[in-house]
């Protein structure tokens, strides 16, 4: 989609003197491969070759624990490969299993067969084979569902998975969201007129008015005409593709000079495919979903708007929905703050996931959801010859996370239990300890001031301003604090004589 917008880019880039660029980039590339070095012994770092509809397809299966959620990733374009991201989203490979794959017509994909092998090159191709690499993450990975993440042109594949195969995907994920209305809206066609007229881009204008609103009469080069203009006149969208997209493209531990030129090659192998989409139309599909339905787009993007992606948003009817905005963003909008998207990803979508393991016969699993929880840590200071056991209990919207953990320690100090990151999650934390006098202090640090009610069970509970809560407990006795707790809760504990 955004091709020539690269590749205009990438001439400003190259015109620095060749020998340096080079020697630049090799050391860039190799920090860049550190970072991406994935040293966990529950860990995965896979590349491979998967053979999907008669040809060989490019994926990667990567994170740092294999018992984490899968996210499958759709990228955009068509032919926009994100293999060329993983430097940008390496810290969301710590809370998920991150897989990536190069459709056909993109990327790894498309160099190993080359442009005339790459088989039937239309939109509902690209659906099936979608289909077809979640099956064979499932498999490969050992889950029963995954959560289904779409990047732009790819969230409207993935859309279209999450609403008819609920038996696969776990929680949908639009970024940048695609929406298509079967051409009724041709207000994107308008706005991309006047942004051309207002930068003086004769030419561009010329072209842009002689293909007329009407997409569902395009030609696949006017498609990608169309889409070149609309994105290097949104300022945001242009700024993020230098600077995330040619920046990471350029620095690429995974990609070889030729690959880079495969890059871009992707765009035109893959055109075809764009005309038959102007007849696609999201509400006569149907707005129902049976799954968690997130949607998180750039406040500024010119290229799928915000506006569009809401009009639709908001028609949707699904057990859990939300969406977000990213300010002073456009196109590219998680990669461009991809932290703002990990806590969206770590407070809102995986939080929503219930089952999506397959159990191992007569295992906890067959009864608890699998939900992946965050640990955070709990130090606690114990005196000479004192222990306290501590046990942590989560569970959200009424069903236990997992059997309650219970730690027991001594006075060498400090240890950790797992507790979850979530507003409405209820996390009853029971210390239990010994010695005349024990106090314990438990500390509560979050970034919301919101409403806490605080009770307690044989112990004196009192909320300071600072947020925290002192528990004081006689020696032998128990004590436990419940929540509802506030985002980005931090427990730390200290028990002193």
């Amino acid at each position: 989609m955004l091709g020539t917008v690269l590749t205009v880019t990438a001439g400003a880039t190259v015109a620095t003197p060749v020998a340096g660029l080079l020697a630049r980039r090799a050391i860039v590339r190799s920090g860049n491969a550190d970072r991406l070095r994935i040293n966990s012994n529950h860990g995965i770092d896979e590349q491979s070759y998967v053979t999907i509809g008669g040809l060989d397809h490019w994926l990667s299966i990567r994170g740092e624990d294999r018992a984490n959620p899968v996210t499958v990733e759709l990228h955009g374009g068509p032919g926009s490969s994100n293999s060329i991201l993983a430097g940008v989203s390496r810290d969301w490979e710590r809370h998920v299993t991150l897989v990536r794959w190069d459709m056909r017509g993109t990327g790894k994909t498309l160099r190993r067969s080359g442009a005339d092998n790459q088989g039937d090159l239309t939109f509902d191709q690209l659906v099936q084979d979608a289909v077809d690499v979640v099956e064979h993450v499932r498999e490969r990975l050992g889950v029963r569902r995954v959560v289904l993440m779409g990047c732009s042109f790819g969230s409207a594949i993935a859309m279209r998975i999450a609403r008819s195969r609920p038996d696969l995907v776990a929680a949908y994920v639009g970024a940048d969201q695609k929406i298509f209305d079967g051409g009724r809206d041709t207000s994107d066609y308008y706005a991309t007129l006047d942004r051309l007229e207002q930068a003086g881009k004769k030419k561009e204008l010329a072209t842009v008015r002689e293909m007329g609103p009407d997409q569902r009469a395009w030609s696949a080069e006017q498609f990608s005409n169309f889409s070149r203009f609309a994105s290097a006149s949104d300022p945001h969208t242009f700024a993020a593709m230098k600077s995330v997209v040619m920046k990471s493209l350029w620095y690429s531990p995974l990609h070889s000079l030729r690959e880079i030129i495969i890059f871009f090659k992707s765009f035109m192998v893959s055109a075809p495919v764009l005309p038959s989409t102007a007849f696609l139309d999201d509400w006569a599909d149907g707005t129902r979903f049976e799954i968690p339905f997130f949607v998180v787009q750039g406040a500024c993007d010119l290229v799928n708007t915000p506006a569009r992606a809401r009009t639709f948003f908001d028609d949707v009817q699904a057990p859990v929905k939300e969406s977000t905005l990213i300010e002073d963003t456009g196109h590219f909008a998680v990669y461009k703050r991809p932290e703002i998207f990990l806590d969206f990803l770590l407070t809102r979508v995986l939080p929503a996931l219930l089952g999506t393991r397959h159990p191992a016969p007569g295992s906890k699993r067959d009864t608890e959801p699998a939900l992946r929880t965050c640990p955070i840590p709990l130090k606690m200071r114990l005196p000479r010859g004192g222990s306290v056991n501590l046990t942590a209990d989560p569970t959200i919207m009424g069903q236990r996370l997992r059997a309650p953990k219970s730690v027991p320690v001594d006075s060498q100090g400090p240890f950790a239990a797992v507790v979850v990151r979530r507003a409405d999650l209820d996390v009853r934390l029971r210390c239990d300890g010994d010695g005349e006098g024990a106090r314990h202090l438990v500390g509560v640090q979050s970034a919301s001031e919101a409403d806490r009610r605080w009770t307690g069970s044989a112990c004196l509970v009192r909320r300071l301003l600072t947020g925290s809560a002192d528990v004081s407990m006689p020696g032998a006795s128990s004590g436990a604090l419940a929540g509802p707790f506030s985002d980005r809760t931090v427990f730390a504990a200290q028990h002193t004589g």
